[in-house]
Protein backbone atom coordinates (compact mmCIF):
# COMPACT_ATOMS: atom_id res chain seq x y z
CA UNK A 1 0.00 0.00 0.00
CA UNK A 2 1.61 3.53 -1.07
CA UNK A 3 2.23 5.71 2.43
CA UNK A 4 -0.82 8.26 2.00
CA UNK A 5 -0.46 11.15 4.23
CA UNK A 6 -2.54 15.01 4.27
CA UNK A 7 -0.88 15.80 1.26
CA UNK A 8 0.46 13.00 -1.22
CA UNK A 9 2.43 13.58 -4.79
CA UNK A 10 3.10 11.48 -7.31
CA UNK A 11 6.13 12.01 -9.04
CA UNK A 12 7.76 11.79 -12.26
CA UNK A 13 10.76 13.15 -13.59
CA UNK A 14 13.14 13.33 -15.91
CA UNK A 15 11.58 10.95 -19.29
CA UNK A 16 13.13 12.61 -22.03
CA UNK A 17 10.30 11.61 -24.37
CA UNK A 18 10.13 7.49 -22.98
CA UNK A 19 6.70 8.32 -22.42
CA UNK A 20 6.07 4.78 -24.45
CA UNK A 21 8.48 3.23 -21.30
CA UNK A 22 11.41 0.69 -22.22
CA UNK A 23 11.65 -2.10 -24.71
CA UNK A 24 9.46 -5.44 -24.33
CA UNK A 25 11.90 -7.46 -25.49
CA UNK A 26 14.97 -5.86 -24.35
CA UNK A 27 13.67 -4.58 -20.36
CA UNK A 28 10.36 -6.46 -20.33
CA UNK A 29 10.80 -5.33 -16.28
CA UNK A 30 10.17 -1.76 -17.34
CA UNK A 31 7.01 -1.79 -19.44
CA UNK A 32 4.92 0.95 -17.70
CA UNK A 33 4.06 3.64 -20.45
CA UNK A 34 2.78 7.16 -19.75
CA UNK A 35 -0.68 5.33 -20.23
CA UNK A 36 -0.23 3.21 -17.27
CA UNK A 37 1.03 6.04 -15.21
CA UNK A 38 -2.13 7.57 -16.11
CA UNK A 39 -4.12 4.88 -15.10
CA UNK A 40 -2.01 4.53 -11.70
CA UNK A 41 -2.94 8.51 -10.97
CA UNK A 42 -6.70 7.52 -12.11
CA UNK A 43 -6.81 4.55 -9.52
CA UNK A 44 -4.90 6.31 -6.90
CA UNK A 45 -7.14 8.95 -6.90
CA UNK A 46 -10.10 7.33 -7.07
CA UNK A 47 -8.83 5.55 -3.68
CA UNK A 48 -7.57 8.95 -1.83
CA UNK A 49 -11.37 9.97 -2.51
CA UNK A 50 -12.33 13.36 -4.31
CA UNK A 51 -12.14 15.20 -0.91
CA UNK A 52 -8.45 13.51 -0.43
CA UNK A 53 -5.43 15.62 -1.39
CA UNK A 54 -3.87 14.34 -4.35
CA UNK A 55 -1.55 16.27 -6.71
CA UNK A 56 0.59 15.04 -9.75
CA UNK A 57 3.49 16.73 -10.59
CA UNK A 58 6.49 16.80 -13.77
CA UNK A 59 9.72 17.78 -12.87
CA UNK A 60 10.97 18.57 -16.55
CA UNK A 61 13.32 17.04 -18.88
CA UNK A 62 10.43 15.67 -21.34
CA UNK A 63 12.88 16.63 -24.71
CA UNK A 64 16.09 14.33 -26.19
CA UNK A 65 16.03 10.48 -25.74
CA UNK A 66 13.85 8.94 -27.95
CA UNK A 67 12.84 9.40 -31.52
CA UNK A 68 9.61 11.37 -30.08
CA UNK A 69 11.88 14.04 -29.82
CA UNK A 70 11.52 16.20 -32.41
CA UNK A 71 12.30 20.11 -33.14
CA UNK A 72 9.76 21.35 -32.64
CA UNK A 73 8.31 18.41 -30.18
CA UNK A 74 5.06 18.56 -32.58
CA UNK A 75 4.79 14.70 -31.89
CA UNK A 76 5.33 14.63 -28.30
CA UNK A 77 3.07 17.09 -26.91
CA UNK A 78 0.00 16.03 -27.39
CA UNK A 79 1.02 12.66 -26.07
CA UNK A 80 1.82 14.63 -22.96
CA UNK A 81 -1.12 17.18 -22.47
CA UNK A 82 -3.04 14.11 -21.70
CA UNK A 83 -1.33 13.68 -18.62
CA UNK A 84 -3.44 15.85 -15.77
CA UNK A 85 -0.89 17.15 -14.57
CA UNK A 86 -1.25 19.73 -11.51
CA UNK A 87 2.22 21.63 -11.93
CA UNK A 88 4.87 21.05 -14.36
CA UNK A 89 8.36 22.17 -14.25
CA UNK A 90 11.13 23.27 -16.68
CA UNK A 91 13.98 21.26 -17.45
CA UNK A 92 17.60 22.28 -19.26
CA UNK A 93 16.25 19.84 -22.06
CA UNK A 94 13.42 22.43 -23.05
CA UNK A 95 16.35 25.16 -23.68
CA UNK A 96 18.47 24.09 -26.06
CA UNK A 97 16.48 24.66 -29.68
CA UNK A 98 14.52 28.38 -30.31
CA UNK A 99 11.94 26.16 -32.00
CA UNK A 100 11.16 23.66 -28.67
CA UNK A 101 11.13 27.19 -26.60
CA UNK A 102 8.75 28.58 -29.13
CA UNK A 103 5.96 25.35 -29.15
CA UNK A 104 6.10 26.12 -25.09
CA UNK A 105 5.64 30.05 -25.60
CA UNK A 106 3.34 30.85 -28.48
CA UNK A 107 -0.07 31.56 -27.79
CA UNK A 108 -2.10 28.30 -27.40
CA UNK A 109 1.38 26.26 -26.88
CA UNK A 110 2.39 24.09 -24.09
CA UNK A 111 2.67 26.70 -21.29
CA UNK A 112 -0.79 28.31 -21.81
CA UNK A 113 -2.11 24.29 -21.86
CA UNK A 114 -1.13 23.98 -18.37
CA UNK A 115 -3.36 27.40 -17.66
CA UNK A 116 -0.95 28.77 -15.01
CA UNK A 117 0.38 25.21 -13.59
CA UNK A 118 4.10 25.65 -16.31
CA UNK A 119 5.98 26.88 -13.92
CA UNK A 120 9.15 28.43 -15.05
CA UNK A 121 10.19 30.62 -11.70
CA UNK A 122 13.73 31.72 -12.69
CA UNK A 123 13.43 30.99 -16.73
CA UNK A 124 12.47 33.89 -18.27
CA UNK A 125 12.11 35.44 -22.22
CA UNK A 126 15.50 37.62 -22.96
CA UNK A 127 13.82 39.91 -24.48
CA UNK A 128 11.59 40.99 -21.77
CA UNK A 129 12.42 39.05 -18.67
CA UNK A 130 8.96 37.73 -18.43
CA UNK A 131 8.80 34.40 -17.53
CA UNK A 132 8.48 31.37 -19.96
CA UNK A 133 5.23 29.72 -17.91
CA UNK A 134 4.16 30.96 -14.57
CA UNK A 135 6.66 32.10 -11.61
CA UNK A 136 4.82 29.76 -8.90
CA UNK A 137 0.91 28.43 -8.68
CA UNK A 138 -0.84 27.41 -5.85
CA UNK A 139 -2.44 23.49 -5.48
CA UNK A 140 -5.83 23.29 -3.87
CA UNK A 141 -6.54 19.95 -2.26
CA UNK A 142 -9.36 18.04 -2.65
CA UNK A 143 -10.95 18.89 0.79
CA UNK A 144 -11.35 22.65 -0.40
CA UNK A 145 -9.43 23.84 2.14
CA UNK A 146 -5.62 22.66 1.84
CA UNK A 147 -3.34 24.93 -0.08
CA UNK A 148 0.26 23.87 -1.28
CA UNK A 149 2.51 26.89 -2.68
CA UNK A 150 4.68 25.33 -5.48
CA UNK A 151 7.58 26.94 -7.31
CA UNK A 152 9.49 25.11 -10.07
CA UNK A 153 12.97 25.92 -10.16
CA UNK A 154 15.85 25.14 -12.44
CA UNK A 155 19.65 24.94 -11.74
CA UNK A 156 21.87 27.93 -12.61
CA UNK A 157 22.09 26.54 -16.21
CA UNK A 158 24.59 29.11 -18.18
CA UNK A 159 24.20 27.20 -22.07
CA UNK A 160 20.71 27.46 -23.31
CA UNK A 161 19.78 29.74 -25.86
CA UNK A 162 19.96 33.22 -26.55
CA UNK A 163 16.22 33.96 -26.49
CA UNK A 164 16.06 32.92 -23.08
CA UNK A 165 17.88 34.05 -19.37
CA UNK A 166 18.34 31.22 -16.84
CA UNK A 167 18.31 33.78 -13.36
CA UNK A 168 20.68 32.69 -10.50
CA UNK A 169 18.42 30.61 -8.05
CA UNK A 170 20.42 33.13 -5.58
CA UNK A 171 19.25 36.01 -7.20
CA UNK A 172 15.45 34.96 -8.31
CA UNK A 173 14.68 34.04 -4.44
CA UNK A 174 15.49 37.62 -3.44
CA UNK A 175 13.15 39.35 -5.97
CA UNK A 176 10.39 40.98 -5.08
CA UNK A 177 7.72 38.04 -6.25
CA UNK A 178 9.17 35.36 -4.29
CA UNK A 179 8.49 37.14 -1.13
CA UNK A 180 5.17 38.27 -2.22
CA UNK A 181 4.20 34.97 -3.01
CA UNK A 182 5.22 33.55 0.93
CA UNK A 183 3.62 36.11 2.74
CA UNK A 184 0.49 34.33 2.84
CA UNK A 185 -0.50 30.92 4.46
CA UNK A 186 -0.11 27.62 2.98
CA UNK A 187 -0.34 24.63 4.63
CA UNK A 188 3.15 23.49 2.96
CA UNK A 189 5.22 24.31 0.37
CA UNK A 190 6.68 22.33 -2.67
CA UNK A 191 9.53 23.18 -4.93
CA UNK A 192 9.83 21.67 -7.91
CA UNK A 193 13.61 21.94 -8.42
CA UNK A 194 15.44 20.43 -11.59
CA UNK A 195 18.77 19.88 -10.06
CA UNK A 196 20.41 17.35 -7.63
CA UNK A 197 18.87 16.56 -4.67
CA UNK A 198 21.94 17.51 -2.22
CA UNK A 199 22.28 20.74 -4.91
CA UNK A 200 23.41 23.60 -2.35
CA UNK A 201 20.96 25.47 -4.05
CA UNK A 202 18.45 23.63 -2.88
CA UNK A 203 19.60 24.89 0.45
CA UNK A 204 19.51 28.18 -0.62
CA UNK A 205 16.00 28.04 -1.75
CA UNK A 206 15.49 26.72 1.99
CA UNK A 207 17.04 29.21 4.01
CA UNK A 208 14.78 32.04 1.76
CA UNK A 209 11.62 29.99 2.02
CA UNK A 210 12.21 29.51 5.90
CA UNK A 211 13.57 33.62 6.59
CA UNK A 212 9.92 34.46 5.37
CA UNK A 213 7.40 32.00 7.24
CA UNK A 214 9.70 30.18 9.90
CA UNK A 215 10.05 26.21 10.36
CA UNK A 216 6.85 24.74 10.90
CA UNK A 217 5.16 24.60 7.51
CA UNK A 218 6.54 21.49 5.68
CA UNK A 219 8.88 21.66 2.61
CA UNK A 220 8.99 19.26 0.47
CA UNK A 221 11.83 19.66 -2.47
CA UNK A 222 11.11 17.55 -6.13
CA UNK A 223 14.41 17.37 -7.49
CA UNK A 224 16.09 15.92 -10.60
CA UNK A 225 18.43 15.91 -13.45
CA UNK A 226 20.89 13.50 -12.52
CA UNK A 227 18.77 10.66 -13.15
CA UNK A 228 18.99 8.65 -9.15
CA UNK A 229 16.59 7.57 -7.04
CA UNK A 230 17.13 9.88 -3.95
CA UNK A 231 15.71 10.66 -0.68
CA UNK A 232 17.47 13.27 1.92
CA UNK A 233 16.77 15.21 4.77
CA UNK A 234 16.84 18.98 2.97
CA UNK A 235 18.31 20.16 5.92
CA UNK A 236 15.63 20.88 9.05
CA UNK A 237 13.88 18.33 10.30
CA UNK A 238 10.64 19.58 8.30
CA UNK A 239 11.94 19.12 4.63
CA UNK A 240 13.60 16.70 2.74
CA UNK A 241 14.52 16.37 -0.61
CA UNK A 242 13.48 13.51 -3.08
CA UNK A 243 14.41 12.21 -6.92
CA UNK A 244 12.51 9.50 -8.54
CA UNK A 245 14.47 7.97 -11.61
CA UNK A 246 14.89 9.07 -15.30
CA UNK A 247 13.20 7.32 -18.28
CA UNK A 248 10.43 5.96 -16.61
CA UNK A 249 12.26 3.70 -14.79
CA UNK A 250 10.54 4.84 -11.44
CA UNK A 251 7.13 6.15 -10.87
CA UNK A 252 7.64 8.83 -7.45
CA UNK A 253 5.14 9.06 -4.47
CA UNK A 254 5.76 11.02 -1.72
CA UNK A 255 3.50 12.41 1.42
CA UNK A 256 3.42 14.57 4.54
CA UNK A 257 1.29 16.57 7.04
CA UNK A 258 0.41 19.77 6.80
CA UNK A 259 1.20 22.42 8.57
CA UNK A 260 1.04 22.62 12.71
CA UNK A 261 1.80 19.12 12.61
CA UNK A 262 4.62 16.90 13.57
CA UNK A 263 6.36 17.05 10.03
CA UNK A 264 5.62 13.86 8.92
CA UNK A 265 7.36 12.48 5.72
CA UNK A 266 7.17 9.27 3.54
CA UNK A 267 7.86 8.20 -0.20
CA UNK A 268 8.14 4.99 -2.04
CA UNK A 269 9.75 4.29 -5.38
CA UNK A 270 7.75 2.40 -7.38
CA UNK A 271 9.40 0.50 -10.54
CA UNK A 272 8.14 1.54 -14.12
CA UNK A 273 6.57 -2.15 -14.32
CA UNK A 274 2.75 -2.07 -14.69
CA UNK A 275 2.73 -5.29 -12.15
CA UNK A 276 4.59 -2.67 -9.68
CA UNK A 277 2.17 0.24 -10.61
CA UNK A 278 -0.96 -1.96 -10.09
CA UNK A 279 0.17 -3.54 -7.05
CA UNK A 280 0.81 -0.37 -5.40
CA UNK A 281 -2.41 1.24 -6.02
CA UNK A 282 -4.28 -2.01 -4.70
CA UNK A 283 -6.17 -2.75 -8.08
CA UNK A 284 -6.78 -6.07 -9.80
CA UNK A 285 -6.33 -4.53 -13.31
CA UNK A 286 -4.43 -1.11 -13.80
CA UNK A 287 -5.64 -0.11 -16.96
CA UNK A 288 -8.15 2.55 -17.18
CA UNK A 289 -9.99 3.41 -20.46
CA UNK A 290 -8.25 6.98 -20.72
CA UNK A 291 -4.93 5.23 -19.82
CA UNK A 292 -5.51 2.68 -22.94
CA UNK A 293 -6.68 5.32 -24.90
CA UNK A 294 -3.17 6.74 -23.79
CA UNK A 295 -1.08 3.95 -24.66
CA UNK A 296 -2.95 3.60 -28.43
CA UNK A 297 -1.83 7.28 -29.09
CA UNK A 298 1.55 6.76 -27.67
CA UNK A 299 1.93 3.48 -30.52
CA UNK A 300 0.08 5.12 -33.19
CA UNK A 301 2.78 7.70 -32.94
CA UNK A 302 5.37 5.82 -33.07
CA UNK A 303 4.17 4.16 -36.17
CA UNK A 304 3.33 7.04 -37.94
CA UNK A 305 7.31 8.48 -37.47
CA UNK A 306 8.48 4.91 -38.47
CA UNK A 307 9.84 4.47 -35.20
CA UNK A 308 9.14 0.66 -35.12
CA UNK A 309 11.06 -0.29 -38.27
CA UNK A 310 13.79 -2.80 -38.01
CA UNK A 311 17.16 -1.26 -38.79
CA UNK A 312 18.51 -4.39 -38.09
CA UNK A 313 20.01 -7.16 -35.32
CA UNK A 314 22.18 -6.91 -33.22
CA UNK A 315 25.06 -9.32 -32.34
CA UNK A 316 25.25 -8.94 -28.85
CA UNK A 317 24.03 -6.20 -26.11
CA UNK A 318 26.79 -3.00 -26.35
CA UNK A 319 27.03 -0.37 -23.36
CA UNK A 320 27.75 2.86 -23.52
CA UNK A 321 29.65 3.74 -20.72
CA UNK A 322 32.05 0.61 -20.51
CA UNK A 323 35.71 1.07 -21.44
CA UNK A 324 36.73 1.96 -25.47
CA UNK A 325 39.00 -1.22 -25.48
CA UNK A 326 35.92 -3.63 -24.52
CA UNK A 327 34.58 -6.06 -26.33
CA UNK A 328 30.97 -5.30 -25.46
CA UNK A 329 31.77 -1.17 -25.56
CA UNK A 330 29.49 0.74 -27.78
CA UNK A 331 32.09 3.36 -28.43
CA UNK A 332 34.83 0.43 -29.55
CA UNK A 333 32.46 -0.67 -32.03
CA UNK A 334 31.89 3.15 -33.12
CA UNK A 335 35.35 4.07 -33.22
CA UNK A 336 37.37 1.21 -34.74
CA UNK A 337 34.21 0.22 -37.08
CA UNK A 338 31.77 2.02 -37.91
CA UNK A 339 33.07 5.56 -38.27
CA UNK A 340 36.16 3.75 -39.89
CA UNK A 341 33.85 2.43 -42.73
CA UNK A 342 31.89 5.08 -42.77
CA UNK A 343 31.17 7.70 -45.74
CA UNK A 344 32.71 10.63 -43.93
CA UNK A 345 36.24 9.00 -44.70
CA UNK A 346 35.40 8.33 -47.88
CA UNK A 347 35.22 11.99 -48.72
CA UNK A 348 37.91 14.12 -49.88
CA UNK A 349 41.52 13.06 -50.98
CA UNK A 350 41.33 9.36 -51.08
CA UNK A 351 44.98 9.22 -49.79
CA UNK A 352 44.58 11.52 -46.83
CA UNK A 353 44.37 9.81 -43.57
CA UNK A 354 41.33 10.91 -41.32
CA UNK A 355 40.39 11.16 -37.91
CA UNK A 356 36.96 12.02 -36.14
CA UNK A 357 37.06 14.14 -32.85
CA UNK A 358 33.63 13.09 -31.06
CA UNK A 359 32.11 14.24 -27.91
CA UNK A 360 31.37 11.00 -25.76
CA UNK A 361 27.95 12.76 -24.46
CA UNK A 362 26.71 11.40 -27.39
CA UNK A 363 25.51 8.45 -26.78
CA UNK A 364 22.63 8.34 -23.52
CA UNK A 365 21.71 4.41 -23.31
CA UNK A 366 23.01 0.97 -24.67
CA UNK A 367 22.22 -1.07 -27.00
CA UNK A 368 20.78 -4.45 -26.79
CA UNK A 369 20.60 -7.99 -28.49
CA UNK A 370 18.58 -8.83 -31.11
CA UNK A 371 16.42 -6.54 -33.09
CA UNK A 372 17.03 -2.69 -33.47
CA UNK A 373 14.47 -0.72 -34.36
CA UNK A 374 14.89 3.00 -35.51
CA UNK A 375 13.75 3.90 -32.23
CA UNK A 376 16.65 1.90 -30.32
CA UNK A 377 18.74 4.04 -32.19
CA UNK A 378 17.31 7.24 -31.47
CA UNK A 379 17.54 6.22 -27.30
CA UNK A 380 20.98 5.23 -28.19
CA UNK A 381 21.92 8.71 -29.86
CA UNK A 382 18.77 11.10 -29.00
CA UNK A 383 21.13 13.98 -30.26
CA UNK A 384 21.98 12.47 -33.71
CA UNK A 385 25.15 15.19 -34.38
CA UNK A 386 25.76 16.37 -37.90
CA UNK A 387 29.62 16.59 -38.92
CA UNK A 388 32.22 19.29 -39.96
CA UNK A 389 35.22 18.80 -41.67
CA UNK A 390 37.68 21.24 -39.42
CA UNK A 391 40.73 21.24 -41.76
CA UNK A 392 43.53 18.76 -43.47
CA UNK A 393 47.16 18.10 -42.78
CA UNK A 394 47.47 18.70 -39.98
CA UNK A 395 50.30 17.25 -38.20
CA UNK A 396 49.79 14.07 -35.82
CA UNK A 397 51.26 15.82 -32.97
CA UNK A 398 49.11 19.14 -33.45
CA UNK A 399 45.95 16.64 -33.13
CA UNK A 400 47.19 14.85 -30.22
CA UNK A 401 48.01 17.96 -28.29
CA UNK A 402 44.47 19.55 -28.92
CA UNK A 403 42.80 16.43 -28.59
CA UNK A 404 44.30 15.80 -24.81
CA UNK A 405 43.42 19.85 -23.98
CA UNK A 406 39.84 19.00 -25.18
CA UNK A 407 39.88 15.83 -22.94
CA UNK A 408 41.02 18.06 -20.26
CA UNK A 409 38.31 21.11 -20.27
CA UNK A 410 35.45 18.22 -20.76
CA UNK A 411 37.12 16.24 -17.69
CA UNK A 412 37.02 19.65 -15.38
CA UNK A 413 33.48 20.65 -16.78
CA UNK A 414 31.88 17.53 -15.65
CA UNK A 415 33.78 17.15 -12.55
CA UNK A 416 33.22 13.12 -12.30
CA UNK A 417 35.46 9.94 -12.98
CA UNK A 418 34.09 8.22 -15.81
CA UNK A 419 35.12 4.85 -17.32
CA UNK A 420 35.47 6.46 -21.13
CA UNK A 421 37.28 10.10 -21.61
CA UNK A 422 35.21 12.71 -22.06
CA UNK A 423 36.48 12.96 -25.81
CA UNK A 424 36.81 10.43 -28.39
CA UNK A 425 39.43 9.97 -31.07
CA UNK A 426 38.55 7.52 -34.22
CA UNK A 427 40.88 5.98 -35.69
CA UNK A 428 43.82 5.93 -34.45
CA UNK A 429 43.86 5.92 -30.31
CA UNK A 430 47.26 8.25 -31.00
CA UNK A 431 48.09 9.39 -34.11
CA UNK A 432 51.69 9.17 -35.32
CA UNK A 433 53.21 12.48 -34.77
CA UNK A 434 54.55 12.85 -37.93
CA UNK A 435 51.86 12.23 -40.10
CA UNK A 436 49.29 14.56 -41.35
CA UNK A 437 45.25 14.17 -41.41
CA UNK A 438 42.15 16.08 -42.11
CA UNK A 439 40.19 16.27 -38.95
CA UNK A 440 36.31 16.02 -38.81
CA UNK A 441 34.42 16.56 -35.79
CA UNK A 442 30.71 16.36 -34.17
CA UNK A 443 28.81 19.52 -33.70
CA UNK A 444 28.51 19.05 -30.07
CA UNK A 445 31.20 21.51 -28.76
CA UNK A 446 32.47 22.33 -32.31
CA UNK A 447 32.80 26.03 -30.95
CA UNK A 448 35.42 25.32 -28.53
CA UNK A 449 37.22 22.40 -30.76
CA UNK A 450 37.93 25.17 -33.23
CA UNK A 451 39.03 27.77 -30.71
CA UNK A 452 41.65 24.90 -29.23
CA UNK A 453 42.80 23.90 -32.93
CA UNK A 454 42.93 27.26 -33.97
CA UNK A 455 45.31 27.84 -30.88
CA UNK A 456 47.57 25.22 -31.35
CA UNK A 457 47.79 25.78 -35.54
CA UNK A 458 48.64 29.54 -35.03
CA UNK A 459 45.32 30.49 -37.21
CA UNK A 460 41.62 30.26 -37.35
CA UNK A 461 40.15 27.19 -38.47
CA UNK A 462 36.97 27.43 -40.53
CA UNK A 463 34.69 24.28 -39.78
CA UNK A 464 32.44 23.39 -42.88
CA UNK A 465 29.45 21.39 -42.57
CA UNK A 466 29.10 18.25 -44.14
CA UNK A 467 25.71 18.43 -44.60
CA UNK A 468 22.33 16.75 -42.06
CA UNK A 469 22.12 13.84 -43.94
CA UNK A 470 25.67 12.99 -42.54
CA UNK A 471 25.22 12.37 -39.07
CA UNK A 472 25.89 9.77 -36.02
CA UNK A 473 22.36 8.20 -36.44
CA UNK A 474 23.15 7.88 -40.29
CA UNK A 475 26.18 6.14 -39.84
CA UNK A 476 24.80 3.90 -36.98
CA UNK A 477 21.87 2.74 -39.36
CA UNK A 478 24.30 2.31 -42.65
CA UNK A 479 26.46 0.13 -40.81
CA UNK A 480 23.80 -2.19 -39.26
CA UNK A 481 22.16 -2.41 -42.15
CA UNK A 482 25.28 -3.71 -44.21
CA UNK A 483 26.37 -5.80 -41.27
CA UNK A 484 23.65 -7.15 -38.87
CA UNK A 485 20.78 -8.07 -41.18
CA UNK A 486 18.28 -9.77 -39.45
CA UNK A 487 17.33 -13.54 -40.64
CA UNK A 488 13.60 -12.51 -41.00
CA UNK A 489 15.15 -9.63 -43.38
CA UNK A 490 17.03 -11.84 -45.49
CA UNK A 491 16.04 -13.29 -48.97
CA UNK A 492 15.87 -17.01 -48.87
CA UNK A 493 18.06 -16.66 -52.11
CA UNK A 494 20.19 -14.37 -51.41
CA UNK A 495 22.73 -12.83 -48.79
CA UNK A 496 21.44 -9.63 -49.17
CA UNK A 497 18.96 -7.82 -47.08
CA UNK A 498 15.51 -6.76 -48.56
CA UNK A 499 15.35 -3.24 -48.65
CA UNK A 500 13.59 -1.62 -45.41
CA UNK A 501 11.39 1.29 -45.12
CA UNK A 502 13.44 4.35 -44.77
CA UNK A 503 13.73 6.04 -41.25
CA UNK A 504 10.81 8.22 -40.73
CA UNK A 505 8.94 7.54 -44.57
CA UNK A 506 5.01 7.68 -43.92
CA UNK A 507 3.50 4.11 -43.77
CA UNK A 508 1.69 3.67 -46.95
CA UNK A 509 -0.98 0.81 -47.60
CA UNK A 510 0.39 -0.74 -50.90
CA UNK A 511 -2.19 -4.14 -50.53
CA UNK A 512 -3.72 -3.59 -54.17
CA UNK A 513 -0.67 -2.61 -56.04
CA UNK A 514 0.30 -5.81 -56.99
CA UNK A 515 -3.10 -6.72 -58.57
CA UNK A 516 -3.31 -3.28 -60.19
CA UNK A 517 0.14 -4.43 -61.79
CA UNK A 518 -0.92 -7.56 -62.72
CA UNK A 519 -3.81 -6.10 -65.36
CA UNK A 520 -1.65 -3.37 -66.89
CA UNK A 521 -1.34 0.41 -65.84
CA UNK A 522 -2.32 3.43 -68.52
CA UNK A 523 0.40 6.25 -69.41
CA UNK A 524 -1.47 8.74 -67.45
CA UNK A 525 -1.83 6.03 -64.12
CA UNK A 526 2.01 5.56 -64.62
CA UNK A 527 3.10 9.24 -64.43
CA UNK A 528 0.46 9.55 -61.42
CA UNK A 529 1.93 7.12 -59.56
CA UNK A 530 5.91 8.31 -60.36
CA UNK A 531 4.74 11.91 -59.22
CA UNK A 532 3.11 10.53 -56.33
CA UNK A 533 6.63 8.37 -55.52
CA UNK A 534 8.80 11.66 -55.83
CA UNK A 535 6.45 13.73 -53.50
CA UNK A 536 5.98 10.73 -50.92
CA UNK A 537 9.98 10.68 -51.24
CA UNK A 538 10.04 14.72 -50.50
CA UNK A 539 8.18 14.84 -48.07
CA UNK A 540 10.22 12.27 -45.96
CA UNK A 541 13.30 13.41 -46.67
CA UNK A 542 12.08 16.94 -45.71
CA UNK A 543 10.81 15.59 -42.09
CA UNK A 544 14.35 13.58 -41.54
CA UNK A 545 16.27 16.78 -42.13
CA UNK A 546 14.83 17.70 -38.35
CA UNK A 547 17.56 17.39 -36.36
CA UNK A 548 17.46 16.55 -32.23
CA UNK A 549 20.30 19.12 -30.68
CA UNK A 550 21.52 19.19 -26.93
CA UNK A 551 24.06 20.73 -25.45
CA UNK A 552 24.42 19.70 -21.51
CA UNK A 553 25.58 15.72 -21.37
CA UNK A 554 27.77 15.75 -18.54
CA UNK A 555 27.72 12.53 -16.77
CA UNK A 556 25.77 13.53 -14.20
CA UNK A 557 23.05 13.04 -16.59
CA UNK A 558 24.77 10.88 -18.66
CA UNK A 559 25.28 8.26 -15.88
CA UNK A 560 23.93 4.83 -15.40
CA UNK A 561 21.22 5.45 -12.49
CA UNK A 562 22.39 3.38 -9.48
CA UNK A 563 18.55 2.60 -8.31
CA UNK A 564 17.83 0.74 -4.93
CA UNK A 565 16.66 -2.85 -5.50
CA UNK A 566 13.00 -3.20 -5.78
CA UNK A 567 11.09 -5.71 -6.26
CA UNK A 568 7.71 -3.53 -6.40
CA UNK A 569 8.15 -0.79 -4.64
CA UNK A 570 10.56 0.70 -1.84
CA UNK A 571 8.54 2.58 1.04
CA UNK A 572 9.87 4.85 3.61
Amino acid sequence: MLPVGDINVIVVTDVHSWVSGHSPIHEPSLDADYGSVLSFYEHVRDSIGGDGNLFFVMNGDFMDGTGLTTNPPDFLLPILEHMPWSAVNIGNHELYANSTVQSIRKPGGFSDWWGGRYLTSNVVLASSDDPIGSRYTVMHGGDGQTKVLTFGFLYDMADAVATVTVQRVEDAVKSKWFRSALKEEYDAILVLAHMDHQDPLVQVILKAIRSAIGHTVPVQFITGHTHIRAYDNATDACSTSFEAGRYLDTVGFVSMSGKNSSCKFKHAFIDGNVEALRSAANVDKLDTDNGQALTDLIKETQGRLGLLDIVGCSPQTFSYVYDLNATDSFWRLYLDEIVPNSTIFSLGNATHKKILFQDTGAFRYDLFNGTVTMNDVDILSPFDDTFYQLSSGIPGHVIQSAYERISEEMKFMMNVEQPIPSAAMSPPRRPAANDTYDLYAGKFGIENVVKILSDELGFDVRPMELGNDLSTNSLIIDYMKENWACPSLVDDNHDTPKPSIPHHMPHVDVSGVAKIISNGLSTPVWIGLGVLYFAVVAGFLLFRSRKRVGRERFASENSQAELEPVSDAVFA
